[in-house]
């Protein structure tokens, strides 16, 4: 089973979460709905529930269309998007910070 990322690991399981962590995660490509869909782990129609917020608050973006299909992306401009991914990075280096110190004590005990 794959490991949660630090977002759901704090804020849950939710098919809202779980589709901007998704996208956050897959930020430079472009998805369909099906694709967000699957790689989000939820089903079509949750994610019809759910996608007039993503559009309404400018998380998402159209990106092109190939033939009749709509494709997406997160939209990086987003500010709420900067938040969020300025605060999982916060929140990655702090778990990685004592990884990084207990790593560095040896070599610098050598020295």
């Amino acid at each position: 089973m794959e490991q949660d990322s630090i977002m759901i690991g704090i804020f849950g399981r939710t098919p809202a979460l779980r589709v901007f962590d998704f996208l956050l995660d897959n930020n430079i490509f472009d998805y369909t709905k099906t694709d967000i869909a699957k790689g989000a782990g939820i089903t079509r129609p949750t994610l019809y529930k759910i996608w007039d917020k993503f559009i309404k608050w400018g998380l998402v973006v159209k990106t092109r269309k190939i033939n009749r299909t709509q494709l997406y992306k997160i939209n990086l401009q987003s500010p709420i998007v900067k938040k969020v991914m300025e605060i999982e990075m916060k929140v990655s280096l702090q778990e990685i910070e004592p990884k990084r110190n207990n790593i560095m004590k040896p070599v610098a005990a050598r020295l």
